[in-house]
């Protein structure tokens, strides 16, 4: 063979090599996605004059167990859980309780189920028998919503009580359950002839019995099950959180010159702080949203030596308490300084005051240097102050598209403690008329509906809130665009807030409308929407209390 032919026969060798080692083994059929099928049963599901202790259930293929305790629901629910092992196809069922005569179990696996390889579900699968004569056939079906917003709730159980006592919750195990869905719907089925109290819990412990911090749900009267057809009409229950009462001190924070923050578990209406030592002067504030307090010990240069210092401390209306002041100087400690913030923004708000927020309590203020300047020319101007002693507004007829200087040299605020402010020089401009859109709103409800209208912007701030008396049109002018919405409170109580629920007392949370959708304001644009909340009856807020034990 000539060296170009055994070179060529080379070449070809390793063309055929390459292309064996580049073959590819075959993919296999398409994907399972078919979840596991039940094929047997023993004793066959839906039996009747049941007396058996174990349960057999055989697929058509082998399947795993995930979650049970969250998924497996047992209806009427057992005092033990019965025991559930996998052996092969088939699921095996130990029931550990005595079965209660003529009465219909209902064993609801949820998504429990799935099968090994690829984890699809047998969603809604159940085991259903009775040591009775006949099947219970009655069904209780509804949604679960939250009491503020509207938007359904996932993953709460809804149960059944016989025995309507205001205490079951609290202390017995219901005869019936359910969990709702992605859609806040929920359904009981299999139930037993007769009245039942209704209640909704998410259950954060996993003990099916209410305990405080847990958010609930509760009809005020007595249910009735119904057939399932369309005369079952369903129920909504609206979930919230009781109101929590506990009252006490979550922490302090202290500063050496003389200032302590307090934190307290829930907001308060009023305060009230009293020094042990009657020479010490005090200046407290109480924050807007109630639970903070701030205290500044004017006279702190008077006891240089002072290392620690108490005071009574009273919230209304249970708690008093005496706080402890520790005042030592520590290694890392800065110097105090006085802070100023503002909200003076490159695109300024032309509808606002300049707001100045120090962060102690203010003293002195040398008006004659603050300056402020349209244009670089000189304008007029009024300082005027607020509730706070550390918050202070420019007030001036802002001009659209503008720009604007605010001057504030060294030393014109001078706080308690002798300190004063660093120089603040900031320009800005003021938004263009055209920037802001309007919205009209024609809303019609009931004459004598207590009722608050509220507009909230899409970090759930309130931005406007009205308390209209009559039905009529209600403007919402020079707004900022963006994405908002509406909703009316039903102040049944009038307190001009909105009020959670009492499930001991009977009382359901005062009634929340949220608008349908939401609401897009456009610079330069006027909206006009229309809202009718007319309806026959008005909503009540009566005492429905069940009776106790």
């Amino acid at each position: 063979m000539s060296r170009i032919s055994l070179l060529l026969a080379v070449v070809i060798v390793g063309l055929l090599l390459r292309s064996c080692a580049q073959m590819k083994p075959p993919t296999g059929g398409p994907k399972d996605e078919d979840p596991p099928e039940l094929i047997a049963t023993a004793p066959l599901n839906y039996s009747t004059h049941f007396a058996a202790s174990r349960i057999m259930m055989e697929f058509d293929e082998f399947v795993q167990i995930r979650n049970l305790k969250a998924q497996m629901v047992i209806n009427p629910t057992m005092k033990e859980r019965p025991d559930v092992k996998l052996k092969g196809k088939k699921v095996i069922i130990d029931l550990k309780s005595p079965l209660k005569p003529e009465t219909t179990y209902v064993i609801n696996f949820g998504d429990a189920i799935v099968d090994l390889n690829e984890g699809n579900k047998a969603s809604g699968l159940q085991y259903v028998f009775s040591t009775g004569d006949f099947l219970d056939s009655l069904q209780f079906i509804g949604k679960v919503v939250n009491a503020f917003t509207e938007k359904p709730e996932k993953d709460v159980w809804v149960m059944l009580y016989s025995n309507p006592v205001d205490t079951m919750p609290y202390k017995g195990l219901p005869d019936y359950l359910g969990k709702t869905n992605e859609k806040g719907q929920f359904e009981i089925n299999f139930i037993r002839e007769g009245s039942y109290m209704a209640f909704a819990l998410r259950d954060e412990n996993s003990n099916f019995k209410y305990n405080a911090g847990e958010a609930i749900a509760f009809i005020d009267s007595l249910v009735t099950p119904g057939f399932a057809d369309s005369t079952n009409v369903p129920h909504i229950m609206r979930l919230f959180m009781e109101k929590d009462t506990t009252q006490y001190i979550d922490d302090r924070i202290a500063k050496p010159h003389g200032e302590l923050m307090v934190l307290l578990h829930q907001p308060a209406d009023s305060v009230w702080v009293t020094p042990i030592d009657p020479e010490q002067k005090l200046i407290v504030e109480h924050g807007e949203v109630g639970d903070t307090t701030w205290v500044w010990m004017t006279n702190r240069a008077d006891f240089p030596d002072l290392d620690r210092t108490k005071l009574v401390f009273e919230a209304a209306p249970n708690l008093m308490d005496t706080v402890r002041w520790d005042l030592r100087r520590r290694k890392n400690d800065e110097d105090p300084v006085l802070e100023i913030k503002d909200n003076l923004l490159f695109n300024f708000n032309p509808f606002s005051p300049v707001r100045l927020k120090f962060n102690h309590p203010i003293e002195q203020i040398d008006t004659s240097r603050i300056e402020l300047f349209r244009d670089s020319i000189p304008v007029d101007y009024a300082l005027k102050s607020t509730e706070s002693r550390r918050v202070f507004e420019i007030h001036h007829p802002w001009e659209f598209d503008t720009p604007y200087r605010v001057f504030i040299p060294e030393g014109t605020f001078t706080d308690v403690f002798k300190l004063v402010n660093d120089t603040l020089d900031k320009t800005v401009k003021t938004r263009e008329e055209r920037h802001f859109g309007n919205l009209k709103l024609d809303l019609r409800f009931n004459p004598g509906d207590p009722i608050i209208l509220e507009l909230v912007n899409d970090r759930d701030v309130v931005i406007k809130r009205v308390i209209p008396e009559e039905s009529g049109i209600i403007e919402f002018n020079r707004m900022n665009p963006g994405s908002f919405r509406m909703r009316v409170i039903y102040d049944l109580n009038g307190n001009g807030e909105w009020d959670t629920g009492n499930f001991r007392e009977g009382m359901q949370p005062e009634p929340v409308v949220n608008y349908p959708s939401t609401v897009q304001v456009r610079s330069n644009w006027d909206m006009e929407l229309e809202w009718n909340l007319k309806k026959e009856e008005e909503p009540e807020s009566e005492d429905t209390s069940l009776p106790e034990e």
